[in-house]
């Protein structure tokens, strides 16, 4: 956690589209899907091919096809915090 609240203070405490995927990407690694989704979702809206934010609609895409064919409901544990 440390290394993310570096980047963070890096970015004098702004975090931009492409850290909000990288924390989505860090999130699915660590087998937390809705805080995944939670991330991508804040990635502001791009038409541009290719953009971070097309980016992060296609990973939500998986992740919700990963929890419809599963069934399996996520976990608060998973609930991002606010």
């Amino acid at each position: 956690m440390g290394t993310l609240q570096r980047l963070i203070d890096l970015r004098a405490n702004r975090i931009e589209d492409l850290d909000y995927w990288i924390l989505g990407r860090i999130a699915e690694q660590c087998d937390l899907p809705t805080r995944a989704r939670y991330y991508y979702a804040k990635v502001e809206p791009d038409q541009e091919p290719g953009s971070t934010y097309q980016l992060a609609q296609h990973r939500i895409a998986i992740l919700d096809q990963r929890a419809d064919s599963s069934g399996a409901p996520t976990s608060d544990s998973d609930s991002p915090a606010k």
